[in-house]
């Protein structure tokens, strides 16, 4: 075949034909890489499919092929193809995410130095002996795994029931079997045990692939994966695309996690890409959670997925007693609002006489979340994004947490000149400040993502956490998951009310999970853990059930609420969302969207809007939406991709769509 047909990493839809030179006919084949002229310029394309004659009359020629095997095999392309459809994207965005950036950059093949080759195998750790629940976990998964055909086993397990113990046992028998594996983590500093269990049970053969790595290193992964020398890639949702040519398992740790989503074009969801690659490249998926995604647990529920359930904490350990704390009642004894109670200080201070460790979980950074004047109630605001700044006491600035936009904290009131701010609510460094003036002689490290900014500053935190130097941790949900700390034996949960007022209907779940999460955390060890949540909603459907660690408790009520509303997963979602200024050409545009949708889809699609989205405005653009429910089963991408590819886009106004979101925020 003398001709190709090549997409690029354009926003358009379709791809372009052009003759294969004959000195490159032997060596341009499906999924290489390929430079071409494009318009007045050179650009790298991919080809899809080789053309015994394009499809139009005139085409330019193939300059030059990228040194290397093909980047995308036929499954890739395939999973590539679902994709574009799926989440109404361009195939040639989609490409350009499957690929690790520098890898898409152009390397001549003089310039490249052949590494030598690592051992093929790795010499394994002596077997684990697995309790009862895990065995007959393992049974299933490993008779799945024998049949050699696409399935997707969900394992429920209890924080500290030995999840990972079943990834590492599965992980050896795909290797057995001689395929490959992939290993999805949410994010590679929330999960860093996990991934060093993997590091140290197969060594040489793991490739690592997250964004903390150089150019260099991540293109190094890629090319071992490439040549057959790693058998196992491990990373967050991206890694879903490891060029694996054999793939037998993927495994999809803490399943629910809400960074799985990427939140740019492709907005894909990465377990659900994972299941789809695993269902063209026939192989296993083991989607892993102490709190799995309503939709996950919905799809075991009717048959999709096998469950698999671990009730139990490994050695028999016991789960951590859960109390709630009445903040009511608390600050109604001192007359104010407090963020300490007393049973949570004095819990502290025992576990510090004990020389254990304490874990205290707040999901909100800075100092205070709101700055306001107590004579007019004027609060500081972002004008980029109109939403209230945080305040940061390190260096006595105003941040915002949406455009990360600075300013020094106003010496009086912009509105009425009153001379005094008042700070209100409390942030992680608020905590930290706290603790450090009542508990001087108390070593503490705070970590979010203002205090790990820096290269290699999670390890070094979690390492001085390990090692018993530091015996107060302080954080968001960075601490909430993945951590395994034996010594830990009380976590406190500063404010559990936090996120539930937001509105959006996945909050209660996301709560839920957070709590639940962030409760594991303790009496990992030999020691009784305990958990102490302070809230002013003590009675809440999910803040009970988080207390009593009862997921099927929370499940059923929340499912319960969900088919009244017909909210996912009994219906499917697609957020539109229009973002420019000014405000009236948005309104325009979304009206404009909004006649469309209801005249081209189908009757079955309640459609709501267009309304000013949550956050109405972010780096001084406004926002708007249009949300579309439509039934499970039914499909309206087909004509709605006709109704974008139709639309007359205004160059004001940004229309992005959101396929699955997670949040309506």
């Amino acid at each position: 075949m003398n001709y190709a047909r090549l997409f690029f990493e354009v926003p358009l839809k379709q791809g372009f034909d052009y003759l294969i030179p004959e000195h490159l006919r032997s060596q341009v084949v499906e999924g290489s890489r390929v430079l071409a002229p494009f318009g007045r310029a050179r650009k790298w394309g991919y080809v899809k499919e080789l053309l015994v004659k394009p499809d139009v009359s005139e085409v330019k020629e193939i300059l030059e092929i990228a040194e290397g095997p093909p980047v995308f095999t036929p499954a890739l392309f395939q999973l590539a193809q679902w994709m574009s459809d799926y989440y109404l994207s361009p195939l040639g965005m989609v490409l350009r995410t499957m690929l690790p950036g520098p890898f898409r950059k152009f390397r001549s093949a003089t310039s490249r130095v052949k590494e030598t080759l690592f051992e093929e195998e790795n010499e394994m750790e002596s077997p684990h002996l697995l309790n009862e629940e895990q065995k007959k976990a393992q049974g299933l998964i490993f008779k799945r795994l024998d049949e050699a055909i696409f399935s997707v086993v969900l394992i429920h397990g209890v924080t500290g029931s030995g999840k990972t113990e079943l990834y590492l046992s599965s992980i050896e028998k795909v290797l057995a079997q001689g395929k490959d594996v992939i290993v999805l983590v949410p994010e590679i500093s929330l999960t860093p045990q996990t991934v060093e269990r993997v590091k140290n049970r197969f060594g040489k053969i793991v490739a690592l692939m997250h964004s903390r790595m150089s150019e260099g290193e991540r293109v190094k992964e890629w090319e071992r994966i490439q040549r057959g020398e790693a058998r196992i890639g491990v990373g967050p949702r991206s890694a879903v695309f490891a060029p694996f040519r054999n793939l037998g398992l993927i495994i999809v740790d803490e399943e629910h996690e809400r960074t799985y989503k990427q939140e740019e074009m492709p907005r894909y969801q990465g377990r659900d890409v994972a299941i789809m690659r695993a269902k063209f490249e026939r192989a296993v998926v083991l989607l892993g959670s102490a709190t799995p995604a309503l939709e996950s647990y919905f799809n075991a529920e009717q048959g999709k997925y096998d469950l698999v359930t671990l009730l139990k904490r490994v050695m028999n350990r016991p789960m951590p007693e859960v109390r709630v704390v009445d903040m009511r009642k608390e600050s109604e004894a001192y007359g104010r609002l407090i963020s300490f109670s007393k049973t949570l200080s004095d819990e502290i201070n025992e576990r510090l006489k004990r020389r254990e460790q304490v874990i205290l979980f707040l999901n909100r950074r800075g100092y205070a979340p709101m700055v306001l004047c107590p004579k007019c109630g004027h609060v500081i605001i972002c004008v980029e994004c109109d939403q209230a700044m945080t305040y940061h006491r390190n260096r006595e600035y105003m941040l915002c947490h949406l455009c990360e936009s600075q300013i020094p904290i106003p010496q009086k009131c912009p509105k009425c000149e009153h001379p005094r701010l008042h700070r209100l609510g409390v942030g992680t460094q608020r905590i930290e400040t706290h603790l450090e003036k009542i508990l001087p002689h108390a070593t503490l490290r705070r970590m979010d993502t203002d205090s790990t900014r820096t290269k290699d500053a999670h390890e070094k935190i979690l390492q001085s956490f390990r090692s018993g130097e530091v015996q107060i941790l302080v954080g968001t949900q960075m601490i909430a998951k993945g951590l395994d700390f034996p010594n830990v034996t009380l976590v406190g949960v500063m404010s559990a009310d936090v996120a539930m007022s937001l509105p959006d209907f996945r909050m209660g779940e996301h709560t839920f999970q957070l709590l639940t999460q962030v409760a594991g955390r303790s009496g990992r060890g030999d020691k009784k853990g305990v958990v102490l949540i302070q809230t002013l909603t003590p009675f809440h459907p999910v803040i009970r059930a988080a207390m009593a660690q009862d997921y099927l408790q929370f499940y059923k009520s929340e499912l319960v609420y969900r088919k009244q509303l017909v909210y996912p997963p009994f219906s499917r979602i697609v957020s539109m969302e229009f973002e420019g200024k000014p405000e009236p050409k948005v309104i325009q545009v979304a009206k404009e969207m909004s006649v469309l949708v209801k005249k081209h889809l189908p009757s079955s699609t309640r459609v709501f809007g267009p309304h000013q989205a949550p956050i109405s405005k972010i780096k001084g653009k406004f926002r708007w939406q249009i949300i579309l429910f439509y039934p499970r089963g039914q499909s309206i991408h087909e004509p709605l991709r006709r109704v974008l590819d139709d639309f007359n886009q205004d160059r004001l106004v940004k229309v992005m769509i959101d396929v699955d979101p997670v949040s309506l925020i």
